[in-house]
């Protein structure tokens, strides 16, 4: 959805996958070493870790006046190395995810709950939009 928005304005964003790294890891890595166990709290840190390397982006193109392009390619390579480096040569597969493998594994009304995620998150999605085309 992010993407979609950042297409229709335009732009590109070639980081994305990265950042998805990012966000992942660091929750992976979190589950594997039980610092975290709820599945809502590893929801909403992937999500302030994904708006905040956009956020970053953001700021970048807009006041540092950089193509975004060449930012989204910088970044790219910055949000790898930091998912690397929270890796530390390790591996957080799904067998040590625990409570957020269940998650995506559950359903509710016969609909799988990650499906039930994306559909609230394009809710809201296009909601913001339709707002922000009322105030512009």
């Amino acid at each position: 959805l992010g993407m979609l928005l950042v297409l229709l304005i335009g732009g590109i964003d070639i980081s994305i996958g990265s950042t998805l790294a990012f966000s992942g890891m660091t929750i992976g890595i979190l589950y594997k070493y039980n610092h975290m166990s709820s599945t809502f709290l590893g929801f909403l840190l992937a999500t302030i870790i994904g708006i905040a390397c956009g956020a970053v982006i953001g700021l970048i193109i807009a006041y540092g006046k950089v193509s975004p392009i060449i930012c989204t390619l910088g970044t790219m390579y910055i949000y790898r190395g930091f998912a690397y480096l929270v890796a530390n040569d390790e591996w957080a597969g799904a067998d040590a995810l625990g409570s957020f493998k269940d998650f995506a594994l559950k359903s509710f009304l016969g609909i799988n709950s990650a499906v039930w995620i994306t559909i609230i998150c394009c809710v809201i999605f296009f909601i913001m939009i339709f707002i922000c085309r009322l105030v512009s």
